[in-house]
Parts: C-alpha cells; sequence; structure tokens
C-alpha cells in the first residue's frame, strides 16, 4: 500500500472514529447531569425587520418571525449588536460559528475550528456519536457550510434521516460488525506501520522538524485511542427508538422529523452536540403557498410580494424551533428539564440576505441554564460587538476551561446561570 493511500485511510479513521465513552468510566456515578449544544443555522439571515423586536428589555413584544416562542418567552433572549467584523456576503456566510473567514484561518491557533465541533471535542469520549450534523433537504451552498474542524475541512451535513437514525438506534448484524472490527484492525496496523517507519525519519532531521513529528505522533496515538474505543462501542447496545411515521413528501410533516431526530440523540445521550443547518439553495416551499426559491425571496430587493413569502417561510421555521425547544423542556433528566441542560443557538451567517451584509446578525440564545428574557442590545458605545465573545460564554457554559475562541476579545457576561 503506497503513502497516499495510508493518509486516505487515516484520516477516515480520524473522522468517522471518535473517541466514544468507555463503559468502565460510564459505570462511575456522574455528579451532574452532561451539558448539551444545538446550533440552527439560516446561512441566508433571517430578515431583520421581523426577526429583532422593535424595543430592548425583560419584557417587550415579540416580533412577526418570533411570535412562535411567545410561549417559552422566559427560556430565551435575543441579541441585537453581534457580528464578526467580516465582509464578504455568502463568501462570509461559512463564518457563523467560526468567527473566521476560511482564507484567515492559517493565522489562528485553531484555525477555523466551528463551536460545535469544538464543543465535541471536548465530549467525544463520552458519547457514541461525538456531534451530530443536519441539514435540511433543499441544498448546502458552496459557501454556507456550518461545521468545521481546525484542520479548516467543512464537515458533512447529513440531509439522509433513516441513515443516521439508524447508526444512532439500529443494532448491526454480527457478520456486519466483524466487518467493521476487520477495518479497525486494519487501520490499526496502518497506524503501527507508519509510526514504526516515522521513529526511523525522527533520527535524521533537525529539531524543528522533530517538533512537526511529534505533534503527527500526538495525533496517530489519539487515532490508535478511538479505534481501540471504537471497538468497545461495537459491543455496547444501542437504545431502541423510533421516529414518527408521516408523509415525507410534504415539508410540513418532514422537517419536524430533523428536530425530532436530534431531541432523541440528546435524550438517549447517543451524542451532545448536533447543528442543522436549513435550506439555503432554490428550496420552493410550495407546501406552504410559496411559489419562488429561497434564494430569490431572501434577496427580495424590498418587493411586497416576496417579502411575504420570505416571511412565511421565516416563521413556519421559527415554529419548528418553538416544538423543538418545547420538546426539551418536557423531557425530564435527573430531576432537571432537558432544555435547561441544552444550549440552544439560532442564527445566521449574514444580517440581511438582500443587501449581502454580514453587519449585525440575527442571534437568538435559548435554555442552558442562563437566566433568560427579552431584547439586548450588546453594542458598546454603539459599536458592535464580536459574536465569538459569546461563544466563549457559551463554550464555558458547556464546560469548557478557555478565555478565548476564534476572534473573541473577551467573554460576554451573560446574565447568572439559574441555580440549580
Amino acid at each position: 500500500m503506497n503513502m497516499q493511500s495510508r493518509r486516505v485511510l487515516l484520516k477516515q479513521g480520524g473522522v468517522l472514529m471518535a473517541l466514544p465513552f468507555l463503559p468502565s468510566i460510564n459505570a462511575q456515578e456522574k455528579t451532574e447531569a452532561p451539558r448539551r449544544l444545538v446550533c440552527i443555522h439560516q446561512c441566508l439571515g433571517w430578515e431583520p425587520e421581523a426577526f429583532f423586536p422593535k424595543d430592548y428589555g425583560n419584557d417587550v413584544a415579540l416580533s412577526p418571525t418570533l411570535q412562535p416562542l411567545a410561549p417559552l418567552n422566559k427560556k430565551f433572549t435575543v441579541f441585537n449588536g453581534f457580528e464578526h467584523g467580516i465582509k464578504g456576503g455568502h463568501f462570509a456566510e461559512h463564518t457563523f460559528l467560526t468567527g473566521v473567514h476560511l482564507d484567515d484561518a492559517k493565522t489562528f491557533k485553531e484555525g477555523n475550528i466551528s463551536i460545535d465541533v469544538k464543543a465535541a471535542e471536548h465530549v467525544g469520549v463520552d458519547t457514541r456519536i461525538p456531534s451530530l450534523h443536519l441539514a435540511l433537504p433543499g441544498g448546502v451552498g458552496r459557501y454556507d457550510r456550518s461545521s468545521w474542524t481546525r484542520s479548516s475541512v467543512s464537515v458533512l451535513m447529513e440531509t439522509d434521516l433513516d441513515r443516521v437514525f439508524y447508526r444512532m438506534f439500529y443494532d448491526k448484524s454480527e457478520v456486519g460488525n466483524m466487518q467493521e472490527r476487520l477495518n479497525l484492525n486494519q487501520n490499526k496496523s496502518i497506524i503501527d506501520a507508519v509510526l514504526e517507519q516515522s521513529q526511523v525519519i525522527r533520527r535524521n532531521v533537525n529539531s524543528d522538524d522533530r517538533r512537526s513529528l511529534d505533534s503527527f505522533f500526538d495525533n496517530l496515538r489519539d487515532t490508535e485511542k478511538k479505534i481501540q474505543a471504537r471497538r468497545v462501542w461495537l459491543d455496547t447496545p444501542k437504545p431502541k427508538e423510533t421516529l414518527s411515521t408521516v408523509k415525507r413528501d410534504d415539508i410540513r410533516q418532514l422537517f419536524p422529523l430533523y428536530y425530532e431526530l436530534m431531541a432523541l440523540a440528546l435524550k438517549t445521550d447517543s451524542t451532545r452536540v448536533a447543528t442543522l443547518q436549513l435550506p439555503v439553495t432554490n428550496q420552493v416551499y410550495s407546501d406552504l403557498g410559496v411559489k419562488d426559491g429561497m434564494h430569490l425571496i431572501s434577496h427580495h430587493g424590498k418587493d411586497p410580494k416576496r417579502l411575504e413569502q420570505l416571511r412565511l417561510v421565516e416563521a413556519f421555521h421559527m415554529q419548528l424551533i418553538a416544538n423543538f425547544l418545547k420538546t426539551l423542556s418536557e423531557m425530564n433528566e435527573s430531576g432537571k428539564n432537558l432544555l435547561d441542560q441544552t444550549t440552544v443557538l439560532v442564527g445566521a451567517g449574514m444580517g440581511n440576505g438582500s443587501s449581502h451584509s454580514n453587519l449585525n446578525l440575527p442571534v437568538l440564545v435559548a435554555g442552558g441554564g442562563f437566566e433568560h428574557g427579552g431584547h439586548r442590545d450588546v453594542r458598546v458605545a454603539g459599536k458592535p460587538r464580536q459574536l465569538c465573545d459569546l461563544y466563549v460564554t457559551l463554550l464555558k457554559q458547556f464546560g469548557l476551561n478557555i478565555d478565548s475562541f476564534g476572534s473573541s476579545r473577551s467573554a460576554y457576561k451573560f446574565k447568572a446561570p439559574m441555580k440549580a
């Protein structure tokens, strides 16, 4: 086998075999319920006049788009004044969860890693699936990919519901497990061979190259641990769940299944990190009575007919989000509801799709144990604040001991977490 083939296999191992939670550790008594993170990304933006409330404060009249959230009034907060300080219209949409443009990733210590991938790295040892990445049918555009690794590789967004569902809740046959064990053993053999060859090379390079090789060794050893842990998961039965049976040719019944799948994944602790990307190409919401494609109505140019269609679509999506939050709030875990254990981030990579503006990004945070309420202006002396400042706070609440993330300058001081 040539070196190129080995690189491909090692890359596959790194992506597909994240270190799961070991049963011996799982048997230990947990002192507190685990934290979760869900990111919902509408790349083309939420129409600002319909998204942001007119006033600021804890008790304000909700905007038209946010009306479906009214029953959850004290469970979410809307922010005004966050952005990444990056321009480029569609070419900057991909920065929503990262705060770092792909072209500038090499200048940052962790590249353009996204908040969901960063969180998944923190708890990858605790769950069967480190993170769940879904996209509603309708297409993922070239420039609006949501999730990124620290190596500037975009994470595949899954649209196939059944494929993801089976991965989490259906046990493989013994034949399937045997084949996966063979694949894991093959990857282990490749790693052993590469480590052996690399040790020979290490003795003949200078100190700078030696440091690079040591970093490479660390990554290989980490992959080796993931392979070993994956073997444990093969013998760990999966939880048994079912997905609602609906007409999948109607988006009013199909799209809710993606939220149902995320809720099941969180409830069963199959994963603690999930990201959902809303359609961004020419998805036509004909089931809602909308005639034009999503991209066209988002670039409405203030045309009344297009605006009417856009707001209808956005209200539909916000209703799905509201239903998801309500579902989490009704799920109990260790005496707490799952919404209080789950930070849900909703937002967009553009502040105004029609004008291709990346300023004043629409941002909403729900759950997570924060003291919520109303509409907050985060600008300081009229100047916008880095959205990554908020991400530092969300990651801290998630359990990470960090002081910076992406382009952050200082952590945003959210109100004190609710008492247990």
